[in-house]
């Protein structure tokens, strides 16, 4: 079993290593408490842990290990006057199922921790031999797609109209990236932004995605086409080490964009585990003229308190509840919260989704 911490990087960048290193001996205890004393764990460098259970009689008996390890491991910790809140990503090999030496049992471990991450980190993944091959295509891909952000070519966008339903007009776009492959065809965002991220490729990727966005927008504004915004994403990676702020005055400066035609847009899960240096940075890019908008709001854990607190615009509820408002009270009753919400906060709303027209 192999278990790394996920956004442990951040955590050193943000609180130093004496921090890191405490929360590394804490994480190392909570290990050793969900084991046998039969079992072996070890550290075997970085933020990286490794374990050995013995005497397993069924595959399934891993999966119950490794779902407590995660459910201890996310619990918050304690670091001198600091809480921190972390999830970790486990990969599992079994013997000899996964091979009959020990380095085919450890690689595929650390394959099966990779492809947990891919899945969105905090979970467990088992190595098959499925999962060998897909990792190999992803080992080419990740080739390519560096080729990609060197050269420039390949990459284009696409943008999605925001429209207000009750005029019937588009107000503003959205720039959604895309990757033109010579062998792959056109490839949409989740074929490769998570290849992007874990390569910090996103960054580049993101910074082009500005420069891209905001010239098109100069270029239809300076065509006749009627004053509106164009809506680029953020990634938590660009957020938390990408210079954000210079990376948009650089953007709209090259463009000679004026800095109301352009909106970012930044997911809920990345302001919450980034509160501090989110308030600084949210309110440096408001200041500039710029409107912010919280991506996927509903499926995070952000509180009213800290909303309140944030220099944001508007609202941007997941096309999960929207699309299945119509048909569910769960999900029809969160889109009334969270208008509800944007409304005592005078903040806009988007929703994401809209296809179905509802008819009385």
């Amino acid at each position: 079993m192999f278990l790394d911490i996920d956004g442990f990087k951040d955590v050193n960048d943000r609180f130093g290593h004496a921090i890191g290193d405490e929360l590394l001996r804490q994480v190392a205890a909570r290990l050793v408490a969900c084991l046998r004393e039969s079992d072996t764990v070890a550290r075997l460098g970085g933020d990286e842990f490794t374990a050995i259970l013995e005497g397993g009689k069924r595959v399934e008996d891993a999966g119950h290990v490794a779902s407590k390890i995660l459910k201890t491991i996310v619990m918050p910790y304690t670091v001198g006057e600091r809480e921190i809140v972390i999830t970790a990503s486990i990969g599992i090999s079994v013997y000899p199922l996964d091979g009959d030496t020990y380095e085919d049992v450890v690689k595929g471990a650390d394959t099966a921790m990779y492809q947990s991450k891919a899945a969105g980190r905090n979970t467990f993944q088992y190595y098959t031999r499925s999962l060998r091959d897909r990792t190999s295509e992803r080992l080419a891909l990740m080739e390519d797609l560096l080729g990609v952000i060197d050269s420039g070519t390949e990459l284009r966008i696409e943008y999605q109209p925001k429209v207000d339903l009750a005029r019937g007009a588009v107000i503003g776009l959205e720039a959604l990236v895309r990757w033109d492959h010579p062998e792959r065809g056109l490839l949409m965002p989740a074929d490769f932004l998570a290849l992007a991220e874990e390569s910090e490729l996103i960054i580049p990727m993101s910074k082009w995605l500005f420069d891209e966005a905001c010239l098109d927008m100069r270029r239809w504004l300076g065509a006749g086409m009627r004053p509106m915004r164009v809506a680029v994403n953020v990634s938590g990676r660009l957020f938390r080490h990408g210079n954000l702020v210079e990376s948009i005055a650089i953007a709209l400066a090259a463009a000679d964009l004026d800095p109301r035609h352009l909106e970012i847009e930044v997911t809920e899960r990345t302001i919450t585990h980034e509160s501090e240096h989110t308030e600084r940075v949210l309110e440096r890019i408001a200041d500039m003229g710029v409107r912010v908008s919280i991506d996927d709001f509903g499926v995070g854990y952000s509180s009213l308190r800290q909303l309140q607190r944030l220099s944001v615009h508007a609202l941007k509820i997941d096309q999960s509840f929207v699309r299945d408002a119509h048909s569910r009270e769960e999900s029809r009753a969160i889109v009334e919260s969270i208008v509800s919400i944007a409304r005592s906060f005078d903040l806009g709303v988007i929703a994401v989704g809209v296809e179905t027209p509802l008819r009385s």
